[in-house]
């Protein structure tokens, strides 16, 4: 995770409303002089445009309809992928996906909002060490999270040691680094996903910057999230 990683190649749009890969795209419009800048209020629009468009669509549709059209494009995204060449790289928002990073961003993306339906049904989903794809991301994003803020990276890398569901520590970053960030992997990515507030976490950090970046960590492209709320005494 160095101080010149590249931001997360997510796309900015909910996945309802996410391209067909089984189909050409067409990258997203950019300005010339600017680019399609991340924050900017262009794409913040069209965001929430595309979000209340797919949201209205999925409110209408029948249950079973809208759960069969989720496998067909689950079964078409893996169709997609599987038999993608080597070296294909597909149009998406920001610079073209690879392969490898189209099926983790979705991976992420999925996880998180399945997050949100577990959320609201109160449930508690197992976690799995599949979650060393979302992890990954987030280490990867430490940059994009302080330059979508308008905040300058920190230079130096971080250690990064997380302890997956299976008891496996997953470490990414210099081991001599003077600033470290440690914890559970399924905080770690509830972190970074913006799906719980760093106080009900235990991730930790050792050193300002580090400390900072789990104050605004974000691993999905976009405006800076808001993240959520801490939980209340009877949460």
């Amino acid at each position: 995770m160095g101080a010149r990683h590249p931001g997360p190649e997510v796309d900015r749009r909910p996945p309802d409303r996410a391209p067909r890969l089984d189909r050409p795209v067409r990258p997203a419009r950019r300005d010339r002089r600017r680019g399609l800048r991340p924050g900017g209020r262009e794409g913040a629009r069209l965001t929430r445009r595309l979000r209340g468009r797919g949201c209205r669509a999925g409110g209408r549709a029948a249950p079973g309809r809208l759960l069969a059209e989720w496998r067909a494009g689950r079964q078409a995204l893996e169709k997609a992928l599987r038999a993608a060449p080597a070296g294909t790289r597909f149009p998406w928002y920001g610079p073209p996906m690879s392969v490898a990073s189209m099926a983790t961003g979705r991976l992420m993306e999925t996880w998180a909002h399945g997050q949100d339906i577990a959320d609201a049904l109160r449930v508690t989903r197992p976690a799995t060490d599949r979650l060393r794809h979302v992890a990954r991301i987030g280490v990867r994003a430490r940059d994009f999270a302080f330059g979508v803020r308008g905040l300058t990276p920190p230079e130096e890398e971080f250690r990064v040691e997380l302890t997956a569901p299976s008891g496996e520590v997953w470490s990414y970053g210099p081991e001599v680094a003077a600033q470290r960030v440690t914890g559970p992997a399924l905080d770690f990515c509830l972190l970074v996903t913006q799906r719980a507030n760093r106080v009900d976490l235990a991730v930790r950090a050792e050193g300002l910057d580090a400390d900072r970046w789990l104050d605004i960590a974000q691993a999905f492209a976009g405006p800076p999230g808001t993240g959520r709320a801490p939980k209340g005494p009877a949460e």
